[in-house]
């Protein structure tokens, strides 16, 4: 049997989202911290790890069958499914999981590497000698890049600030490029992420964060539309 130990430690600074909420700081400058991020993820991703502890590998079809399952358990609850009906027709939500069902093939066929498993603003502390820190390292596990993001995709990228982060932190693994079905992948993570948190909130029965929740997604999600119709990258 492994054991396991973790190291807690004072880290005097504050962290990105708080930062970037509450300062005058530009999103250049936002977008940079970003970047170094996900340059220090390239460091991990290409980590020679060699046994010393085993880590968790996820298994993309079996978290798309958990989530799609979980997903229609939530759309059998009556009152969510009223309201989720008043952003998205029953064609739409089928298209979602059709999505899902069709996207997860972007991963599947990547090798996994040792990611951190919850990347976020608030999860990349800024000493005051301007050196970074990530925090929360219990999601590390064997998996693929866009999962850094399985937790908070959507939030990130219903934010300006979070989406010049996220920006950044691709710039900085990618060094300024984007990988073959970048957008397949991102597509996955997202309605993954969405349908996750919607079955979450439906378990704790919060009705008015469902909403809450479900209107921000969608203005996210005509963004991303718009920019898969011209092309582009969505992030």
């Amino acid at each position: 049997m492994s054991n396991y130990y973790i190291v807690y430690t004072y880290l005097e600074g504050e962290n990105i989202k708080y930062i970037s909420n509450n300062y005058k700081i530009d999103y250049e400058e936002i977008r940079k911290l970003g970047e170094k991020v996900g340059k220090n993820i390239l460091q991990l991703k290409n980590y020679k790890y060699n046994g010393i502890a085993k880590f968790e590998t996820d298994d993309i079809n079996s978290l798309k069958k958990e989530t799609i399952n979980n997903f229609k358990k939530f759309l059998d609850n009556k009152e969510c499914k009223s309201i989720i009906n008043k952003f998205y027709t029953d064609y739409e939500l089928n298209n979602m999981i059709n999505i899902l069902e069709n996207t997860s093939k972007y991963l599947d066929n990547l090798k996994p590497n040792l990611i951190h498993g919850d990347i976020k603003r608030a999860n990349v502390m800024k000493y005051k000698s301007h050196k970074l820190w990530l925090v929360d390292i219990e999601d590390m596990k064997y998996s693929y890049d866009l999962l850094n993001f399985i937790y908070t995709l959507s939030w990130e990228l219903s934010d300006v600030n979070g989406t010049y982060f996220t920006k950044g932190f691709f710039d900085g693994l990618y060094n300024n490029k984007r990988p073959e079905n970048f957008n397949e992948q991102v597509m996955f993570v997202l309605i993954l992420n969405f349908m996750s948190a919607c079955y979450k909130y439906s378990k704790d029965n919060l009705l008015d964060k469902i909403e809450w929740y479900i209107n921000r997604y969608k203005g996210l999600d005509i963004s991303i539309k718009d920019k898969i119709k011209n092309n582009d990258n969505i992030i």
